[in-house]
């Protein structure tokens, strides 16, 4: 299994994107992205790939597969989605670029094999799963 960029309620590294857009916006401060947040990037929710961890383990499956949501979305949106959820909002800011953008900016992942490998199995697209650990941090009163 080759998971793409996780986020979730608990994150332990709050690395750049969604966990670190939630957390900051949480605790009243601006989120400054990288350029203008246009690089866009799959994002997949740590309890899809626990699900299909335990799909792949229960069905002794072999072979590859990417635990993507097969959705890209731009770092921008991402701040923005997180920014709103939270009172007062927040600014969601640019800033110059170091270097150039990874992937030209654009890195999509397919997600056909585990589909193939398990039909009945549905990754959440990023803003499904993001109002989800929304939510799940509301009902925890965590950041």
């Amino acid at each position: 299994m080759r998971p793409t960029l996780v986020y979730g309620l608990d994150d332990p590294h709050n690395g750049y994107g969604p966990n670190r857009f939630r957390r900051l916006a949480a605790e009243g401060k601006d989120i400054v992205l990288f350029g203008e947040g246009e690089e866009r990037r799959d994002h997949v929710d740590v309890e899809d790939i626990a699900e299909l961890v335990r799909l792949i383990v229960l069905h002794r499956s072999q072979g590859v597969a990417n635990a993507v949501s097969g959705e890209v979305v731009s770092f921008r949106e991402l701040a923005e989605q997180a920014a709103a959820a939270f009172s007062p909002r927040v600014a969601v800011k640019g800033s110059p670029r170091s270097g150039p953008m990874p992937h030209n900016g654009y890195r999509p992942l397919s997600n056909r094999a585990a589909h193939d490998a398990f039909p009945g199995f549905r990754f959440k697209g990023w803003r499904e799963g993001l109002s989800a650990v929304h939510a799940r941090m509301q009902a925890k009163g965590a950041t």
